[in-house]
């Protein structure tokens, strides 16, 4: 019976610690001055990723691209995904889309925060650039990917009137606004990756990289 009741003020007591860090940050709930928050942390965690991958090269500089990049990866296209869903007939207020956009970026810095000490390990021990390279950018596609997922999720979810063809149209405008994020994050990537593993450009990476 005793532990039955310890058990029982124990779950009492995690109930009412709530949600931990991690949730709270992919939380769309809150008002304007915890999603600005929620961005900071995304952005710092995304710069940890950064500083791990220059721990060689010491191109500190060029760790503030990481967080610049997913500032403009997750936001320059979606103004085009409120208007296009304006015109579908497709409701979606200025704020959740705004807050859509925080959503993905702090899920993105979350994830690649979570590979940071994976990539400092084995950008240490590594002697290749090129494969620094290419695991830097396996870790940062898979932040990019869970991110802009969790974006594109909040956007439809977001989305209010219409019938489904105004829904089909919402879907495609996500589809696009993915693709027009993926083509860009690659374009940013490919002068930000060398610039961390102090490298001028990719073709000089691949060169003097090594295999």
């Amino acid at each position: 019976m005793v532990e039955i009741e310890m058990t029982t003020d124990a779950m009492e007591t995690d109930a009412g610690r709530g949600p931990g860090w991690a949730r709270r940050l992919m939380s769309l709930d809150g008002d304007d001055l915890a999603i600005a928050r929620r961005l900071g942390v995304g952005l710092g965690l995304s710069w940890v990723f950064a500083a791990s991958a220059a721990v060689v090269s010491e191109a500190w500089a060029a760790t503030l691209g990481v967080p610049l990049m997913l500032t403009l990866v997750g936001t320059l296209g979606v103004p085009s995904v409120v208007i296009g869903l304006v015109l579908s007939r497709s409701e979606l207020d200025a704020r959740d889309a705004a807050r859509a956009a925080v959503h993905g970026i702090a899920t993105s810095g979350l994830v690649l925060g979570g590979l940071a000490p994976a990539t400092l390990l084995y950008v240490a021990s590594s002697t290749s650039d090129l494969i620094r390279f290419l695991v830097l950018t396996a870790s940062l596609s898979l932040g990019g990917l869970v991110g802009l997922g969790r974006m594109a999720h909040a956007l439809l979810a977001s989305v209010e009137g219409g019938g489904p063809r105004e829904r089909i149209t919402a879907y495609a405008l996500v589809l696009g606004f993915a693709a027009f994020s993926g083509l860009l994050a690659l374009r940013l990537w490919s002068s930000l990756g060398p610039a961390l593993l102090g490298h001028d450009t990719l073709t000089q990476l691949v060169l003097e990289g090594g295999v």
